[in-house]
């Protein structure tokens, strides 16, 4: 068996190494930790957090990296600074954006809000799949493909490996929609659904029931790449009678396992 050498240490070129996740830094463990507790309404809305210097001293870092994370959580609509009053949690369902998703589904521990949770993004990410096709209809001419190609090769050559799992679909998935979404050259759509897809993927128990017959993944990306090099617009129907089987099927093999 061949061989690599790290150190001193032999291992065998077949065997899969996943990557070093980064790091996490104090000011987004911090952050995490405080989103988490306004997201689970530990923390209510219109309540004042205490002041910098007693979360430094609670958290154990420097009144820098507190205010680092409080900058995020204002950035995602989540905190609101007032002067001389600090600063004041806001109702995320009123404020927050989709990047709030990911957070939010990561906390759900009951299985039925779970699974009501999986049933609306699967329902927004078709809907924001049908007017992907549209904007592809509405081109002046069919698009260049030569990106969505190359990803959907990727995805199928994650096939030919039986170690790999629902995570390398679901990544390999992810750059076939931003080729997409790259080809539509709308920014907008871009923005809304990038957020739903990250949260899909994030979701383990969803995860694996969407991927759990990859063949059936690429069967569909295939066709629509078939469709991609002339976008006509009376086929649109029959992608999203097949998103909806599709998605249909994953909420039954998710339910089953909750």
């Amino acid at each position: 068996m061949s061989l690599m050498s790290i150190g001193n240490t032999n291992i065998p070129i077949s065997m899969k190494i996943e990557p070093i996740a980064p790091r996490e830094t104090a000011a987004e463990a911090c952050e995490k930790a405080l989103r988490a507790a306004i997201l689970r309404g530990e923390i209510p809305a219109g309540e004042r957090l205490p002041p910098e210097r007693h979360l430094s001293e609670r958290f154990g870092v420097t009144r820098i990296t507190i205010r680092g994370a409080l900058a995020r959580l204002s950035a995602s609509g989540l905190l609101q600074t007032r002067q001389g009053s600090g600063h004041i949690v806001r109702d995320f369902r009123q404020h927050g954006g989709p990047d709030l998703l990911s957070g939010l589904a990561s906390l759900s521990d009951d299985p039925d809000q779970l699974f009501k949770m999986s049933k609306d993004l699967l329902k927004v990410r078709r809907h924001l799949a049908v007017a992907v096709l549209e904007s592809f209809a509405e081109l002046p001419q069919a698009p260049s493909t030569e990106a969505v190609a190359d990803a959907v090769d990727a995805f199928a050559e994650l096939m030919t490996d039986p170690r790999n799992a629902s995570l390398e679909f679901a990544e390999a998935d992810i750059q076939i929609f931003a080729a997409l979404l790259e080809a539509t050259g709308s920014l907008v759509l871009r923005l809304c659904l990038n957020p739903i897809v990250t949260t899909l993927r994030n979701l383990p128990a969803l995860r694996e029931v969407i991927y759990s017959d990859p063949a059936r993944n690429l069967e569909g990306w295939t066709a629509f790449l078939q469709w991609l090099r002339d976008p006509q617009k009376d086929m649109i129907p029959f992608f999203t009678q097949f998103l909806a089987h599709n998605d249909e099927q994953s909420l039954e093999r998710l339910k089953g396992q909750l």
